[in-house]
């Protein structure tokens, strides 16, 4: 049965990257889980997406707020 890992050289070479652009081993490994088989115009989307959730859930967190103030 083989067995699926990472070669010793993908592992270095990852962290050695991450140590060029100055990021956390972390960082890298979390971002390449989260973004890893993303095109870059597909990150660059889900960045704007995420962002636009955040200001929705200020504006809703500010609508109950004014809501719960006015009863």
């Amino acid at each position: 049965m083989p067995v699926s890992a990472t070669p010793k050289t993908a592992v270095s070479c990852s962290l050695a990257f991450s140590l060029i652009i100055r990021v956390s081993s972390a960082t890298f490994y979390k971002f390449k889980a989260r973004c890893g088989g993303l095109e870059v115009s597909d990150v660059k989307r889900l960045k704007a997406l995420e962002n636009e959730n955040g200001k929705l859930k200020k504006l809703l967190a500010e609508a109950m707020l004014t809501k719960a103030a006015e009863a």
